[in-house]
């Protein structure tokens, strides 16, 4: 998913029927898809070390263990972080791909709360597991990513979904400027029903 997260407190992908477009909402807002995005073409095949506390994540490739840290790159043996796509209040997520489907793009989101107390964690914990539910429960549907993986590994919480590429509502926002009346309700007739099966 070519998201940063989501769900209720993340947030989340939605393809759009209209158009091969999508949109993100909730923490990253609005986009669309763009084949040409960064995430698809680097010029350097890159490993990203998971390791939170790792102080040069970037790697090789074919590194199998972070230079940095030492830490194994290939996570639960298939998965490789290629590079971060952003944080928030829950834990970061990145851009990845999945060795056993042919390098398939994926996004993996690691969960690394920035709690102070143990109740706040606690709750952290149990606000992830209910989005992996969700997920699990929404099934298969043709506007929203598919759930691929909820694991623990090394200690930490992961959640691995299909990545939709495009950039999110403020940077279309900066290259073509305000959103008139008819993209607003092309985004609404396209959203709401996917907001409605939510609720369903």
């Amino acid at each position: 998913m070519g998201a940063e997260s989501w769900c209720l407190h993340w947030d989340f992908t939605v393809r759009l029927r209209s158009k091969p477009r999508m949109i993100r909402s909730g923490a990253i807002a609005y986009g669309f898809i763009n084949p040409s995005h960064p995430a698809l073409s680097r010029s350097k095949p890159m490993s990203h070390c998971l390791n939170p506390r790792c102080e040069s994540p970037k790697n090789d490739k074919a590194d199998k263990a972070c230079r940095s840290c030492g830490e194994t790159l290939m996570l639960r043996g298939h998965y490789r972080a290629v590079r971060p796509l952003g944080r928030g209040g829950f834990g970061r997520t990145y851009l990845a791909v999945d060795r056993d489907r042919l390098d398939t793009p994926c996004v993996i989101k690691q969960f690394s709360p920035r709690v102070k107390t143990r109740a706040a964690l606690k709750k952290s914990i149990r606000l992830f597991s209910q989005e992996a539910i969700r997920l699990r429960d929404l099934g298969e549907h043709p506007q929203i990513p598919s759930l691929l993986a909820y694991f623990e590994d090394n200690g930490r919480l992961y959640l691995v979904q299909e990545f939709i590429a495009g950039p999110n509502l403020l940077q279309e926002f900066h290259r073509i400027g305000p959103f008139y009346e008819q993209h607003i309700l092309r985004l609404l007739i396209d959203l709401l029903p996917v907001l409605d099966f939510f609720h369903d």
